[in-house]
Formats: structure tokens, C-alpha cells, sequence
């Protein structure tokens, strides 16, 4: 099997460019994606390509695998602490509200570049 996996990290990020000017989703869908399929000598097809994740990581490649569909094929997303679903996240994630997505709540993300209903809707056809 031609297979590879990259399995970067990004602590209390959630792969998304951060309030703080951290650009985890850029580095995943711009650089990482792009450059490392020619130094391994692996496809770079969308069709080939897949991004997987479990808990935040679920999140994350629900949130990139929408972001990038040109870049990826596949997502798979186990497990996912997806964050939109209730106030409780205010309270679990509290610590990455700000510094991540610049917000205190997490319903100020709605219709935000960090709402993953917007990158959904952009993907529908």
C-alpha cells in the first residue's frame, strides 16, 4: 500500500488559524499537504488524500476536511468534540475560547470563519 500518515500537533488549537496568530490550518492544508507528498514520493490527489481525526483531532479534520476540499478527498471524523453543540463547551473548552477563536462564548463563533456550519453551507452543491 502507497500509504502515508502525517500526525501533527496542535495543542488546545483545534487546527484552526488562532487568534494568537498561530496558523495551524494554513500549515495542514497549504504546506503540509502540499509539500510533503513530493519529498515522500506518495500521490497528492484529492481523491487519495484523506484527513482523519478523533476528539479535538475529529473536530479538526471535520473543520479542515471542509476548509480544503480541493485537498481532501476524505475525512474522517471519530469522536469529534464538536464544539457548536451546547453551552457546556463554554465551560470544558473555556481556556481556548479567547486565545483560539477570540471569543468568550462559543456561540459568538456563529457565522465566523471558525463556525463550521460556514464552511458546510460554502461546500454544498
Amino acid at each position: 500500500y502507497n500509504i502515508v500518515f502525517f500526525m501533527p500537533s496542535a495543542p488546545d488549537g483545534f487546527f484552526a488559524n488562532t487568534n494568537t496568530g498561530i496558523r495551524y490550518e494554513d500549515f495542514v492544508t497549504k504546506e503540509l499537504a502540499v509539500k510533503m507528498p513530493a519529498i515522500l514520493n506518495v500521490p497528492s490527489e484529492r481523491e487519495l488524500t484523506a484527513v482523519a481525526g478523533m476528539s479535538m483531532g475529529g473536530y479538526a479534520s471535520f473543520r479542515l476536511g471542509l476548509a480544503a476540499p480541493e485537498r481532501f478527498g476524505t475525512i474522517c471524523c471519530l469522536s469529534a468534540g464538536n464544539l457548536w453543540v451546547s453551552a457546556l463547551s463554554n465551560k470544558v473548552h473555556a481556556y481556548s475560547l479567547g486565545p483560539v477563536f477570540g471569543v468568550k462564548r462559543i456561540e459568538d463563533t456563529k457565522d465566523t470563519p471558525h463556525d463550521l456550519f460556514v464552511f458546510a453551507q460554502r461546500n454544498i452543491k
